[in-house]
């Protein structure tokens, strides 16, 4: 097999990515053609943050497709094809009219408050079947969280203004439903 420069490796991966969601995901085309603008937190963040491609992920871990996409794309930036090729952002988009989709966005944002976010948001995507409002809260304390923080922690004020500023900016890129992703 020929060696390819790593720049064209890096585009390889990041056009197969563009495969795999134009592919699996529904598209929805847009004329706007504005760029999108995220907020990129790094507890957020997965992967070098130096890697040349940004994979930014709209989802909610109650949804399946989410529930089946972002523990694959996470192992792939962190361990497999796309590790230090890629970084992962993860954006929350919930309806917010949904008790128990803002209840996951509240214990996703205590999760990152005390840095688990990412074992915590994979943990609710495998066990999307199961999640309710008080297995959220429960599972908190199976990784490592302080059960008083986290509870204090989603309902602070800000908390619910973390995840309608996100679902904003969400609408404001276009999303209408997840999964949905960006890469620059």
């Amino acid at each position: 097999m020929q060696h390819q420069p790593p720049r064209l490796a890096v585009l390889a991966s990041a056009a197969a990515i563009v495969l795999v969601f134009a592919i699996a995901l529904p598209y929805a085309y847009s004329a706007d053609t504005r760029p999108a603008a995220f907020v990129a937190d790094d507890q957020f963040r997965e992967g070098n943050p130096k890697a040349p491609v940004t994979l930014v992920i709209y989802a909610c871990p109650r949804s399946e497709p989410c529930a089946k996409l972002v523990p694959d794309v996470y192992r792939e930036v962190t361990t497999g094809r796309l590790k230090d090729k890629a970084t992962l952002v993860y954006r929350p988009f919930f309806p917010l009219d949904n008790r128990e989709a803002l209840e996951c966005g509240r214990g996703l944002y205590a999760a990152a408050y005390q840095g688990k976010f990412w074992p915590y948001l994979i943990h609710l995507c495998l066990e999307r079947e199961n999640l309710t409002q008080t297995t959220i809260r429960d599972w908190a304390g199976s990784h490592g969280l302080d059960r008083c923080i986290f509870d204090q922690t989603c309902e602070q004020p800000g908390t619910s203004s973390w995840l309608e500023a996100s679902r904003k900016e969400g609408l404001a890129n276009g999303v209408t439903t997840v999964p949905a992703a960006f890469i620059n």
